[in-house]
């Protein structure tokens, strides 16, 4: 019940589609009933047509229809049944085609659910989430949550009430075989239910190993030339065969299990209507009193073995996929809690939804900020402002916090004390707003596998590209040369993760992309640190042709870096222990 209420919370679906499901089942049940209930009737009236004048329900009707032959009266209500049964197969079959929409419709918008609270979450939750956990639950949902346990447990619920419809009419057909069924079935059940923790065991082993899959193959492939250059296949490939044993056993023994039922009751029906022919054989009763009921079992029997293997196949999978359940809940619940504990920590100092320009200045007032993990302050009560069009460098030993400060300077971190002004106005008014007007380059730039024209306008669907704006950045980042010699221009696809250009293409796109974004402040974060002095000089170059129309903030180690910056701060433990111009701090601060 606990992971049926989660999967009900999980669940996109509103009050009333959950009531309108629940009344279809109802519905749909009741159906069965009348069809197969009406069976019993029939075989006594086509047996008996005299019973045509002891019934009164018969008798009404035969007036009725104006019939006055009781043979083509028999002829007629059976007629009628068959098309009761034609009205129950389309009832059945519309609930379960209602109830295969609905489930890839819900699977549909949780997915959505999920990518977007993914997207939305706070960036200190992606620095302390494996992004191969964060594939494997949107894989696990997209290829499973539908079919694997949304669909069979609609359908369980929808036979569970055609299971205790169906009871219902057998206790009224015949109260004392009713109870040889019963009794033959419980401990039957009883036995099922002993395996429960065995089934949620297989299904947690197979999620693990899942998600175990995703992350080796990740690390093998995310640095497939370390792994090439160490040699270490036979490592990683001897992981993907452990994990795979483990995804294959657990799922085989669950997928075993899951259709015992099936087979274990098409046998106890068949020993029920043999046993109790045989009963009444053996006693020496009147057996034409015991073909109706017979009837009524026997087809109840058709319906019955599917409806219950089915219900019990579904709280199998329930059970199976608990480990999946609770996993996506658990997601959706840190990730709802963090974005309120988020809206909590941003304060709104001015007009919600305000647009910023950048005219003045940037200031940093009274900030201090710590990560939950730990108790120091990584950064404590810095206070400075940057003018329009200033570059500013911030050095110092790794630790030291840098940064940290320019994750908040980019609106990542939000922090527990002190503001972020532009031109006066708080940042956090309206995030979005700051974020347009800010653009990043880090030590590795990510570029997709696509064509450059789209990593340089990141972002942007392709037919509405703007491709004077794509050449202007172009020539300000020096790519000219680069672009003329690729195959296609900027229509040549880069490959993953722009292995096809040298690390110091790499960061010159970027620093096209954010002049293609308009960035009116631009944050190079050891832009250069992993270039040889060759690239470096043409990067910096192209930054120094932005000095003076965009504000430039520099994180850098190399001094080199920072040389032509209008103002260095060193920091040390999360402060700012010295500024001024690059000959006031290289005099003291020779390395860093």
């Amino acid at each position: 019940m606990q992971l049926l209420k989660r999967l009900i919370d999980i669940l996109p679906a509103s009050y009333s589609q959950l009531v309108f499901i629940v009344l279809l089942f109802i519905f749909s049940s009741a159906t069965e009933v009348i069809g197969i209930g009406a069976i019993g009737p029939f075989i006594s009236l086509a047996t008996s047509p005299e019973l045509i004048y002891e019934n009164k329900y018969f008798e009404i009707a035969y007036k009725i229809s104006g019939i006055s032959s009781e043979t083509v009266f028999v002829a007629f209500v059976g007629v009628t049944l068959i098309l009761v049964f034609f009205l129950k197969s389309f009832i059945a079959w519309f609930t379960q085609a209602f109830i295969i929409r609905f489930s890839e419709e819900q699977q549909r918008l949780v997915i959505n659910k999920l990518i977007s609270a993914y997207l939305t979450a706070p960036y200190i939750y992606h620095t302390q989430k494996n992004s191969s956990s964060i594939i494997e639950v949107s894989l696990a949902v997209a290829g499973t949550f539908s079919t694997s346990i949304l669909r069979p447990i609609l359908s369980s619920i929808s036979n569970l009430f055609v299971v205790f419809s169906l009871f219902a009419l057998l206790i009224y057909a015949s109260p004392s075989s009713m109870v040889v069924v019963l009794c033959t079935l419980a401990p039957t059940a009883f036995i099922l239910n002993g395996f429960r923790d065995r089934v949620q065991r297989w299904g947690t082993v197979k999620r693990r190993s899942a998600e175990s899959i995703v992350r080796t193959i990740n690390h093998a492939f995310g640095g497939v030339k370390e792994t090439k250059v160490v040699g270490c296949e036979d490592f990683f490939e001897d992981k993907i065969i452990e994990y795979t044993q483990n995804f294959k056993d657990a799922g085989s023994n669950f997928s075993a299990f899951r259709i015992v039922p099936r087979f274990l009751f098409e046998a106890l029906m068949l020993a029920c209507v043999v046993g109790m022919m045989s009963s009444v054989l053996f006693l020496g009763q009147d057996t034409q009193t015991l073909i109706p009921v017979l009837g009524i079992y026997g087809l109840a029997s058709i319906r019955l073995i599917p409806a219950i293997s089915n219900t019990i196949a579904g709280a199998v999978m329930l059970k199976n996929s608990a480990f999946t359940v609770n996993q996506i809940y658990a997601e959706l619940f840190e990730l709802s809690k963090l974005s309120r504990s988020l809206d909590n920590n941003v304060e709104t100092h001015n007009e919600s939804g305000q647009s910023f320009t950048f005219n003045e200045e940037v200031s940093l007032s009274n900030i201090s900020f710590s990560y939950s993990s730990s108790d120091s302050c990584v950064i404590d009560n810095i206070s400075l402002s940057i003018k329009k069009g200033e570059s500013i460098g911030f050095i110092g030993k790794s630790g030291s916090g840098k940064t940290t400060l320019v994750d908040i300077v980019l609106g990542l971190l939000i922090p527990q004390s002190g503001n972020l002004l532009i031109d006066g106005n708080s940042i956090y008014s309206n995030l979005d707003a700051w974020r347009k007007l800010i653009g990043y380059i880090p030590q590795s730039i990510f570029l997709m596998d696509d064509s450059l024209e789209k990593n340089i306008a990141f972002g942007v669907d392709e037919n509405q590209i703007d491709y004077d704006k794509i050449w202007k950045a172009i020539d300000l980042a020096q790519l000219r040369d680069v672009v003329e010699g690729l195959p296609n221009g900027i229509k040549t696809n880069v490959g993953e993760r722009g292995v096809l250009l040298s690390g110091g293409q790499r960061q010159r796109v970027g620093i096209a992309r954010s002049v293609y974004h308009d960035s009116d402040i631009l944050v190079l974060d050891e832009a250069t640190a992993a270039l040889d002095n060759e690239t470096e000089k043409l990067v910096t170059e192209a930054i120094a042709k932005l000095r003076g129309s965009k504000t430039l903030i520099t994180i850098a180690h190399r001094l080199s870096t920072v040389e032509n910056c209008d103002r260095i701060y060193v920091m040390d433990r999360g402060r700012i222990v010295k500024s001024g111009t690059f000959a006031e701090v290289v005099c003291e601060q020779q390395s860093v």
